[in-house]
Formats: structure tokens, sequence, C-alpha cells
């Protein structure tokens, strides 16, 4: 037998070293623009994915859920200028955490954060426009505009900031889990 020869090991077939030629279980020669084809047409059959049908039907976004996350994102907010901590936490999953002015923090701090401010006559004012909202099944995520400003009575400062945020569907609502802020370009 030469070495271009096909080598049986257990029954099993084995590619030719030499050779380069493929061969499948029986000496014949392996197709790989048929392989290919084999596996485009089990990708468009439902369930050849490995996601049975009826869990890929369930996590069809419904039309309203872009202005529910919106709606969501603003209860936060009015949670934090309410200084309303046990609402921030009913708004919130429990891993939530924020990246703004360049510190992280978790729903707990940053309420504290905002209310030792405000004890300080700091006063915040936001205004959240122009969502653009992707859904996936029960996460979502949205990039806004925030038109607001913050400071003390004698200086205060109108800030535009370009922010955006992760949202759970949890029991059935839309929870915030993550939120970036960043000032937009040219704002002090």
């Amino acid at each position: 037998m030469n070495r271009a020869a096909l080598y049986r090991v257990g029954g099993t077939s084995r590619q030719s070293i030499r050779s380069g030629r493929r061969f499948a279980p029986g000496g014949r020669k392996f197709d790989a623009t048929l392989a290919l084809a084999w596996l485009v047409i089990a990708s468009l059959v439902p369930g050849c994915d490995g996601t049975p049908p009826r869990a890929r039907s369930q996590c069809v976004p419904s039309a309203g859920d872009a202005a529910e996350v919106a709606h969501a994102v603003k209860a936060f907010y009015i949670s934090l200028q309410t200084d309303d901590p046990l609402r921030v936490q009913e708004l919130t999953t429990p891993d939530f955490f924020a990246y703004d002015g360049g510190m992280r923090f978790t729903a707990a701090s940053l309420t504290q954060y905002l209310s030792e401010a405000r004890a300080r006559r700091v006063k915040f004012d936001w205004n959240l426009s122009d969502f653009n909202t992707h859904v996936s099944c029960d996460e979502a995520w949205t990039a806004y505009q925030n038109s607001g400003g913050m400071g003390d009575p004698d200086h205060y400062t109108s800030i535009v900031w370009l922010e955006s945020a992760a949202l759970a569907r949890v029991g059935g609502r839309w929870r915030v889990q993550f939120l970036h802020s960043s000032r937009a370009k040219g704002t002090p």
C-alpha cells in the first residue's frame, strides 16, 4: 500500500497525509461543496440552529418596547431627582452600575452622591431626548442626549451630556442595568 492511500484506523477514515485528499467512511471522496450546501440548508430549517422554535418566537420585540425603555430611563432620572433611593432600587437591577464624571457608582452610591450634593445646594437639571433604542428579547440598549445643567445658585453651568444605558426586562418591566454619561464636546 503506498503512502497516498487511504488510512483506516479502527474502522474510521483519515486524510491521506501525502495526497491531501479527504475521504469519507467507505472510501468515497469527501465533497466539501456538498457538505457546505447541507449545512446551509440545515441552518434554514427551524430548530436546526440549536434554538427551539418556540424560544425564537418569544424573543420578538413588541412595538412598544422602545417607548417603554425610554420611559424606564426617564423614571430612573426622576427618582434620582427626587432623592428616592427605594424607587431607584426598583428601577435598577441588583448589579447596576454607572460611569459618570470619571467615577463608578452603584445605585446606592449614586443616590448618596446626589443627595450630598443637593445638601450643599448643588442643583441638577436633566432633560432627556433623542432616544435611539435597540431591543433584543429581554435586553435593550439606548443612547440619548441629556440637556440640562448643574451648579450652585451662584455658579450654574448649562451642560449637554451624551449618554447610553443598558436595560434588562425583569418581571415584565424594564430596569436600568448600566449607565454611561459623557459631556458633549464643547460643553464646559
